[in-house]
């Protein structure tokens, strides 16, 4: 191949090593939206996007949630442990007068894209892989971004010139929480 790169996008957090036998070719440079490139030496990372979320003109009334299903992850059992939680349902989309500031509120039903637009704030712990869908659907529906991870920040468009992630969100390693 001499100079010539190839390039390859992935979405799966286990990463290209599991279907190739041996380390990537330096001719190839991976995109890579799991955040897993062991035994890659160029790697990009992209934004993990499950679909589009079309936002709507709604009041901001939920100061902090969490709309992710799976809490038994590591980094994302570390903040159900460590930060003060009210479970919500449904009927409680209702009265956004009872939910307190200081606590982060976790909804886990088929309305999630709306109380992500009504969050200033939405909890984007990773999951299996090193980044999590909420960090983008939060994005796309006006929402604060909150990034929690472990072991690599695993954040697409660092090196773009210009943009910084603390403009559009919040990063935190989970032993700071």
């Amino acid at each position: 191949m001499g100079d010539a790169k190839a390039y390859t996008v992935l979405q799966d957090a286990n990463g290209i090593s599991k279907f190739l036998r041996t380390n990537v070719s330096e001719n190839i440079r991976v995109f890579d939206a799991g955040g897993s490139c062991k035994g890659v030496k160029d790697c990009v990372a992209i934004p993990l996007i499950k679909g589009e979320l079309k936002p709507t003109s709604r009041v901001r009334d939920i100061w902090f949630s969490s709309v992710i299903k799976r809490t038994d992850f590591p980094v994302r059992r570390a903040v159900y442990s460590t930060l003060p939680t009210k479970a919500i349902r449904d009927p409680d989309l209702q009265s956004p007068t009872a939910w307190n500031k200081s606590i982060m509120l976790h909804y886990n039903g088929k309305r999630f894209a709306e109380v992500m637009e009504r969050s200033i704030f939405t909890l984007a712990a990773r999951g299996f892989g090193r980044t999590s869908f909420r960090m983008y659907e939060a994005i796309q529906s006006g929402s604060i971004p909150v990034y929690v991870w472990d072991d690599v920040e695993w954040l697409p468009y660092r090196d773009v010139q210009g943009f910084r992630w603390t403009d559009i969100g919040l990063s935190f390693r989970n032993r700071l929480i």
